[in-house]
């Protein structure tokens, strides 16, 4: 009998552990969504990967120039402008991806959305018809369709479109650190042009 209690035991800690690690990239998304929402730099900090964000990014980014600058109408600079757009690009980089960056984007965030909606008070005290109207900010949210998927057992992928523009995808790459995930990948649409 307590065999039996044994075992049961055993396999609910296997189902329970198997559970949160399936399910813990989308914790940490939840986390990250709650820590912008909040402007909290150093939590969202905590599930970001700023070395391999930025090595990513300034990969992506060369690459793209490059692709650009060897197109037949570029002449004989093109090779200057490679030069200069390397060094320009890890430069920009390494002074975007930051946590103190990071934080002035999200207060920027929250600025915006207060001048988008700066007297929530006044819309209870109007009549329900004009209440009912759609808003601007809501119809620009709708635009946005999520994809996530698991690529390997320490990789996960969520894809970020915006259905009003289909060339716009930008793929965020999360990777197992521990029990915990963190943003190591930021993948840019192909098309960008510099």
């Amino acid at each position: 009998m307590k065999s039996k209690t044994a075992i049961r035991s055993l396999l609910a800690l296997i189902i329970l552990g198997a559970a949160y690690l399936y399910a813990s990239p989308y914790w940490v998304l939840y986390q990250i969504k709650n820590a912008v929402d909040q402007n909290d730099q150093h939590k969202l900090s905590q599930y970001i990967d700023y070395p391999s964000v930025r090595q990513n990014l300034k990969q992506q980014l060369q690459s793209q120039i490059a692709a650009q600058l060897q197109q037949p109408d570029q002449g004989v600079y093109a090779e200057l402008g490679m030069k200069f757009a390397s060094v320009f690009t890890e430069k920009m980089l390494d002074q975007m991806i930051r946590p103190e960056t990071l934080a002035l984007l999200l207060q920027t965030k929250a600025q915006a959305k207060a001048l988008q909606h700066p007297n929530t008070q006044q819309s209870t005290t109007q009549p329900t018809a004009s209440t009912e109207t759609p808003t601007a900010p809501n119809s620009t949210a709708s635009d946005l369709a999520y994809h996530t998927a698991y690529q390997s057992f320490s990789r996960f992928r969520v894809s970020v479109a915006n259905t009003a523009q289909a060339t716009t995808q930008i793929d965020i790459v999360l990777k197992r650190h521990g029990l915990s995930w963190q943003v190591s990948e930021i993948i840019l649409p192909n098309g960008i042009k510099f």
